[in-house]
C-alpha cells in the first residue's frame, strides 16, 4: 500500500506537533471542568471543581468557567466514552465525579488530541487547499510551514480555542478567495498583483 503525499505530509506534520505532553495549565481546569460537568452532570456550573482553576466566574451562587464554551463542549463525546469505558472496566475512580479529569494524564492528553489536535489537523488541510487555490504546487509547503513554524504549533496537543478562531477566519476569507477567483478574476488578478 502506497500512502498519498499528502497523508505522508500531513502524518508527520501530526506526529511532531501532537506528541508533546505539556504539564498542566491554568487553561485545562476551566475549560475540561466545563466539559466534565456537562458530561457528568449535564449541568454548565462548575461547583465540584471551583476549587481547582483559578480562571472561574461566580454568579447566583455558583461557579462557571470563564473560557469560551466551544472547546468544552467539543470534548464532551470524548469525555462520556472514556467516563462510560472506564466504568465498564472498574477503572473509574470513586472520587471522580468530585475530582477533575485533569488529574488523570491519559485523560488530559486524550482530550487535548480530541480537541486542539482534531482542529490542528484541520486546519493544515484547510491551508493546504487554501494555497492550492491561490497558487496550485504551494499547499504542501504551506501547510508544513504552518504546522511547524507557527503558533499553531504550540496550540495543537492544548485544550485552547485559538486555533479554532483563526481557522473560522480563514474560512471565511476562503469563501471570498473563491467568490474572486470565480466571479470576479479580473479583480483577483489585481489582488495577486497586490
Amino acid at each position: 500500500m502506497r500512502l498519498s503525499r499528502k497523508t505522508l505530509v500531513v502524518s508527520c506534520v501530526a506526529f511532531a506537533a501532537l506528541a508533546f505532553v505539556y504539564p498542566l495549565n491554568a487553561q485545562d481546569p476551566s475549560r475540561l471542568a466545563l466539559t466534565q460537568s456537562l458530561a457528568l452532570r449535564a449541568s454548565i456550573s462548575i461547583d465540584p471543581y471551583a476549587s481547582e482553576t483559578g480562571d472561574r466566574a461566580r454568579h447566583g451562587g455558583h461557579w462557571y468557567s470563564d473560557k469560551a464554551p466551544g472547546i468544552s463542549f467539543f470534548a464532551v463525546p470524548l469525555v462520556r466514552v472514556a467516563i462510560d469505558a472506564m466504568r465498564i472496566t472498574g477503572r473509574l475512580p470513586s472520587n471522580f465525579e468530585n475530582r477533575g479529569l485533569w488529574n488523570r494524564w491519559p485523560l488530559l492528553f486524550a482530550a487535548r488530541i480530541a480537541t486542539g489536535g482534531i482542529i490542528f489537523l484541520f486546519s493544515v488541510l484547510l491551508l493546504w487547499r487554501v494555497a492550492e487555490l491561490i497558487r496550485p504546487g504551494t499547499g504542501p509547503v504551506v501547510a508544513v510551514t504552518f504546522g511547524l513554524s507557527t503558533l499553531a504549533f504550540p496550540f495543537a496537543a492544548t485544550v485552547f480555542g485559538h486555533l479554532a478562531a483563526g481557522m473560522h477566519q480563514i474560512g471565511d476569507d476562503a469563501d471570498v478567495e473563491r467568490y474572486l477567483k470565480e466571479i470576479r478574476p479580473t479583480e483577483y488578478d489585481q489582488a495577486l498583483r497586490f
